[in-house]
């Protein structure tokens, strides 16, 4: 599965999309994701300041 999730990542990259990409050894339990599920979350819908600048503003409506 790592395999497969490394391509995609390289693959998004080279597309020009962002791509926030970790690993980690451990499972889906909480002890693994604990200490890093707010960053995820940040890194999919960013943060208030993100959404009310310019750059937020582009990226909501699609651009």
């Amino acid at each position: 599965m790592v395999v497969v999730n490394r391509h995609v990542r390289n693959i998004l990259r080279l597309k020009g999309y962002q791509v926030h990409y970790a690993e980690f050894s451990g499972g889906h339990d909480y002890i693994c994701w604990r200490g890093t599920l707010a960053d995820g979350l940040i890194a999919l819908i960013g943060t208030r300041k993100e959404a009310t600048s310019g750059a937020g503003k582009a990226m909501q409506r699609g651009k």
